[in-house]
């Protein structure tokens, strides 16, 4: 339920994963609300009926079953802690399998912080980007929280890697960049 300066919402569904997905709604809602001072009105209808079919590529999304898949874009340690916590609340496995691959300036440490802990097994490499991060580099980032990484050259093999280790009860997350992202979707 979310009471807005105009109109109460209840019973509202989000087909997205992950409690900050509700703030993110809630703070959607609230500024379709701003929206209607201005001339815009949107009915509450059109506002529930858009939560609950809204899609967003790469935020916790699920890409395969048996293993599960999960392709998400979290790129900094509170994007790393909000993919964590969803994980954990929303999925059970045998295995978690970590592919990580990243921008250079990005906060690798950070994200290692909170998904390095939960990893069975960690994947790093390095997407076709110029400013993408080399995976010894994030090695060299991440060697407070773990030193048995696996590194690999490209997504493509990361991929591979990963599909070859995970048993069906496992859960394989790709993370840490919008660009491996998008390479792992044209894999798929």
């Amino acid at each position: 339920n979310v009471s807005g300066i105009i109109s109460k919402y209840e019973n509202l569904r989000v087909n997205l994963l992950g409690d900050h997905q509700l703030i993110n709604a809630a703070t959607a809602i609230g500024s379709l609300e701003v929206l209607s001072f201005h001339g815009y009105k949107i009915p509450s209808y059109a506002i529930e009926d858009g939560l609950e079919k809204v899609k967003w590529r790469a935020r916790v999304e699920v890409i395969q079953k048996d293993p599960i898949i999960i392709l998400d874009v979290a790129h900094n340690a509170a994007s790393a802690k909000a993919l964590r916590d969803t994980i954990k609340s929303n999925f059970r496995y045998d295995k978690f399998i970590l592919v990580l691959g990243s921008s250079m300036h990005k906060d690798i440490k950070g994200m290692g912080k909170y998904l390095c802990p939960i990893a069975d097994h960690i994947i790093l490499t390095k997407v076709n980007n110029p400013r993408a991060m080399k995976p010894e580099d994030m090695q060299e980032e991440l060697k407070d929280y773990r030193n048995d990484f696996i590194i690999t050259t490209d997504v493509p093999s990361a991929f591979e890697k990963a599909k070859s280790i995970a048993e069906p009860n496992d859960l394989i997350c790709i993370t840490g960049s919008v660009y491996l992202a998008g390479e792992v979707m044209q894999l798929k």
